[in-house]
Formats: structure tokens, sequence, C-alpha cells
């Protein structure tokens, strides 16, 4: 149309709507750095506070490569920055497959034979090897098999080094591995994947 002027507004990258998104948020940014937020669950957060049409994932990616950028700047000069780098390099790594998880009521946990058992309220979630579990899948509200559990032996004081947990879930994240179910218990991490994921797993962490 003749005389009609169209403004034009610069769009504006995933990288730039996460950082300008934390850096607003200066406690958010701690726990940010400590890697203490679920970053799939930030990027959700950051697309419905934002209303931008980019995809979780686009923005989940633009927070990884934000955080390698801010640490390579800032966490490595904090207290224990050089160390987390360490910790990592001397964390052993087991993996066992075949394994469920599961989460059942009171009564068929107790009669469950498995490796873990973690109680919270009256469901028990529990984890062991497929056919030891495979009995309870009718009876579970929630059941999932075909699974391996990876095992991640960090050396002694890892209980007190922030962003240990992070850097193994990113790495996992990278690779498009979902991760199932994940606990901790004193200086071993465990990490629930599906079965087909295993050999990408361990050329990624060994």
């Amino acid at each position: 149309m003749v005389g009609t002027k169209i403004k034009m507004e610069k769009r504006v990258t995933a990288r730039e709507l996460v950082k300008g998104y934390i850096e607003e948020r200066p406690s958010l940014f701690t726990y940010f750095l400590d890697g203490m937020l679920n970053v799939k669950a930030l990027a959700r957060k950051v697309k419905q506070e934002t209303g931008t049409d980019k995809n979780e994932d686009a923005l989940a990616i633009s927070l990884h490569r934000l955080y390698e950028e801010v640490n390579k700047e800032y966490v490595h000069e904090r207290p224990g920055g050089k160390a987390l780098e360490k910790f990592l390099k001397e964390t052993e790594t087991n993996v066992y497959s075949d394994y469920a998880v599961a989460v059942l009521n009171e009564e068929n946990a107790k009669a469950a034979e498995a490796e873990v058992k973690i109680s919270f309220g009256n469901k028990t979630f529990v984890a062991g090897k497929r056919k030891n579990l495979e009995k309870f899948a009718k009876k579970a509200k929630f059941y999932k098999e075909d699974l391996a559990v990876v095992e991640l032996i960090h050396p002694e004081g890892a209980e007190d080094m922030p962003g240990i947990v992070f850097r193994v879930y990113w790495k996992l994240a990278e690779k498009g591995i979902n991760i199932v179910e994940t606990f901790s218990v004193w200086n071993v991490t465990y990490v629930v994947i599906e079965k087909e994921d295993l050999k990408k797993v361990v050329g990624l962490l060994v």
C-alpha cells in the first residue's frame, strides 16, 4: 500500500532471550551457575513467561551454551570451580543393563526384590532387575522396563561440590538421551536411561 510504513522489529534470538531472562533475576542466576536448576523446566518457564514462539528444546540448548560461556568466565574463578573439573575427570562409571523401575504401594514394595527402594508418602519407587520386577507391572502405578542404570562414583567430597549433577545431565541432553529416573546417594549418582542409549552414554561419560 502506498504511503503505509511497516514497523520491523528485530527478532530476538533464543540466546538473547534466555540471557536477558536470567540476568534480570539475580537469585535465579546464582542457582543457575551452581547447577541447581532443572534446565528443561527452566526452558519451559522462559517460554511461558516471555510468550516466545521458540520451542523448549531451542531454549534449553541456549541455556546450556550460556552456562558454558559464563562458566569459563566466572565459575572457574570461584572457590571450587577448578575442583569441579577434577571431580568429573576422576568419576568412575559403571553400567548395568536389563533393569526396570516402578512405583508401588507399600504392600507390593515390601514384596519386590529390588536394589533400590525410595519411599515418599504411601508410594515407593523401586529399581531393579527386570526379571524381579516384571511381575508387578500390572499392579504398579508406574512401570517401565528395557532400561539401563549408569552408576557414577564421584571422589569423596562430591556432596559439597555444586554443579556435578548439572554437568552430567547436560552431557546426556546434548546427545538426546532421556533420563527416565535419577537419584543420588552420598557421592554416587545413579541415572536410569533407555537401554538402547547405553552405548552412547558409555562413550560420553567414560
